[in-house]
């Protein structure tokens, strides 16, 4: 719930103990991902009012916390009068009405020494608002300031909206404000301010994932605190908010159209939690005067949190959780190989191989060696301590036949391999068993590299040498519909010639911008600029650069800039928001696919109130071109080396026909830095889990 101008980054992963691999999914309760949970606080406003042992209000304008306007140049002066309980729903009206010399009232109310959690799901159902200028918000800010004021100890936003039907999930962190950065996603909901729809987060150690209708929309594995060590500043106990807005930084302000009295209609709000592992100590908190004083939920989470803390098994559960993370994709690998590959004869070994793949990270745990890799490169200290081991490992072996593989497994193959890398770099790193991990994916590899069998047309895999000119055959043997399971966009940049104007332009890349009033974020909106052929190089927005990849992004790069001044934007002043994509219309055939972007990047000279971000989006034609569907990864505060991201988002029926756009992106003014590299982007159209 805070202004939208800070910048941003995130990276994160999951934990979650899981005792059977396999039965995983199976014992998840009223959770999407984590395991054996339960209910441990709620309110579904049954009473005639609001329950002062769930909820605290907060009143004023923000000046006795510090932060008038709250921060955010809000209009409203909160009250207790404007949140009424009736009929099994918490309602929070916002009304034209003057108090505080404020022109607008409204309510804030949180559950702070009431209801204070470390980790679990965090659930609502509710109706929102509807106008402009309206700021709804279902939030958490930490319990106490472990490691500084906002935003260095951290907020989670499980949902918010300005009026309309796109929900937004973001997390704030870094630094102490103006040193503080956020990364979110935002998903359109049709209905959302027409009726109810259930929004949630899934907070974990090392892993963010928000809901919506328990669609998972968005999940964050990175992010920093400048006071501790990663997992800070998510690793205390938070509490949750709930407040409606009048105006602000990120809404804007009412306008003649916006309709008073406005309703924030909360049908209720539920936590979940794992069950603490220890009966003994969770009975204190069953104890009659924890419940009276309304400590019972805040004793669960402490009771928890403590165990895990002090586990001398913590690093064996991690890896635990991470093989059950594994198992689950390989699942999904194997659901999404045998749907899509029904003709094809190889399907049978491939899926040996997965169980294999699955018995060997089992076996990797219990200490028992598989045969090492041959990758000479792979294997030297630099690239492990660099965490990229198992990412080397996949690009090297696989990087001659990763088209043969269909483009389902394919993608599930990389995700794991991807997981695998990340957890090089958790304090799991340290044992003995990372040497014992490490052999079990080269074990994996060659399995699967053996299960493709020879070349040729005969076993329905597109081999190495084998070229799809049309989409439907083979050159050179003809073979029919060995290529329809082919990459839908692939570019590493090595082919491209780096003195060729029209080196991104024939690839089919395109550039616009907007230009809105003011620094970024920017204010009022003036013009746009759509769509042109991408230059390469020179001025305003991209180029192939060269020199600045590693071993596994080749010699080319493609870097996005914003220096688009085309009336003098930059020198005067305002935003500019430059675009580098590619699109198409979304046709019949795509419906019910996920479309993923999976891309290299690394930080170049992006400073100061310069943004960056890569997107996938769906424009409606018949509604002005208004976004239908998007997901999008904040990339301004990524690391100066690089790294494998991945972003998609799936196609609906409500989205045929609509433009497809995917693509990078910036925010800048001024000529202020703003470059960000990227390499190796894959396009892939698979069928939605």
């Amino acid at each position: 719930m805070t202004d939208r101008s800070d910048a941003t980054l995130l990276l994160i992963i999951v934990t979650v103990v899981v005792a059977l691999f396999a039965s995983a999914h199976a014992a998840r309760g009223q959770c999407d991902m984590i395991p054996d949970c339960e209910l441990v606080w709620s309110d579904e406003f049954a009473g005639t009012g609001v329950d002062p042992a769930k909820w605290e209000f907060q009143f004023g304008d923000g000046t006795a916390f510090g932060i008038p306007g709250w921060g955010n140049n809000e209009l409203q002066w909160y009250q207790s009068d404007n949140a009424t309980v009736s009929g099994g729903m918490l309602t929070i009206e916002a009304r034209e009405q003057t108090v505080g010399g404020y022109n607008y009232t409204s309510s804030r109310m949180r559950t702070i020494g009431l209801g204070d959690f470390l980790y679990g799901r965090f659930e609502m159902r509710a109706d929102l608002p509807v106008g402009q200028g309206m700021w709804p918000a279902f939030w958490m800010l930490p319990s106490t300031s472990a490691y500084g004021i906002w935003a260095a100890s951290g907020e989670i936003d499980i949902v918010e909206a300005i009026g309309a039907d796109q929900i937004y999930g973001t997390i704030h962190f870094g630094g102490e404000a103006p040193a503080n950065t956020f990364d979110g996603a935002n998903i359109l909901v049709p209905g959302a301010t027409t009726g109810f729809h259930t929004y949630a987060v899934e907070w974990e150690p090392t892993e963010i994932r928000w809901y919506v209708d328990s669609q998972l929309y968005s999940t964050k594995t990175s992010w920093f605190s400048t006071a501790a060590p990663y997992p800070a500043p998510f690793d205390v106990n938070f509490h949750m908010l709930l407040n409606l807005a009048v105006g602000g930084n990120f809404p804007g302000n009412p306008n003649p159209s916006t309709v008073f009295p406005q309703h924030y209609v909360i049908d209720y709000v539920r936590v979940y939690q794992q069950a603490p592992p220890d009966p003994e100590l969770a009975a204190r908190c069953e104890a009659s005067k924890v419940k009276a004083t309304g400590k019972y939920s805040k004793c669960l989470g402490k009771v928890f949190s403590k165990a895990i803390k002090k586990s001398e098994a913590a690093d064996a559960s991690k890896l635990i959780s991470c093989s059950g993370k594994l198992t689950q994709k390989f699942l999904k690998a194997e659901a999404k190989a045998e749907g899509s590959c029904q003709t094809v004869s190889d399907v049978t070994s491939i899926e040996s191989a997965v169980d294999t793949c699955i018995d060997d990270a089992v076996t990797a745990l219990g200490g028992v060696p598989g045969p090492g890799g041959d990758e000479a490169k792979c294997q030297s200290r630099k690239v492990k301590e660099a965490g990229k081991y198992a990412d080397c490992r996949f690009k090297t072996s696989f990087k001659s036949i990763k088209k043969g593989i269909t483009a389902d497994f394919t993608k599930c193959e990389s995700k794991i391999t991807s997981k695998w890398a990340k957890i090089e770099t958790k304090p799991c790193s340290t044992t003995g068993d990372l040497a014992n991990i490490q052999a079990g994916i080269d074990t994996c590899h060659a399995t699967l590299l053996g299960s493709l069998g020879g070349p040729g047309c005969g076993n329905n895999v597109v081999d190495p040498g084998e070229q799809c000119d049309d989409g439907n055959t083979v050159s050179g043997d003809g073979c029919s519909s060995a290529c329809q399971s082919e990459n839908e966009y692939e570019l590493d940049l090595e082919s491209l010639v780096q003195s060729d104007p029209a080196a991104l332009s024939n690839e089919g890349w395109l550039v616009g911008a907007n230009v809105f009033a003011g620094p970024p974020p920017g204010g009022a909106f003036i013009y746009n600029y759509f769509s042109f052929a991408a230059p390469n190089g020179g001025s305003a927005f991209c180029g192939v650069d060269v020199g600045q990849g590693g071993p596994l992004q080749g010699a080319q790069q493609l870097v996005v800039y914003n220096d688009y001044n085309n009336t003098g934007e930059h020198d005067a002043g305002n935003t500019v928001e430059a675009f580098v994509f590619r699109e198409r219309t979304v046709g019949g055939a795509d419906i019910g696919n996920t479309i993923e972007l999976s891309f290299d990047a690394k930080l170049g000279n992006l400073t100061g109130s310069s943004t960056a971000e890569v997107f996938i989006k769906t424009l409606d034609p018949n509604a002005g071109f208004s976004v239908s569907g998007s997901v999008s990864q904040n990339t301004t505060s990524i690391p100066g080396t690089w790294g494998s991201y991945s972003i998609a988002l799936d196609l609906t029926a409500n989205q045929n026909g609509h433009l497809l756009q995917y693509g990078f992106s910036n925010k800048a003014t001024s000529y202020i830095g703003s470059g960000v590299f990227y390499d190796n982007i894959l396009v892939t159209l698979t069928p939605t889990p």
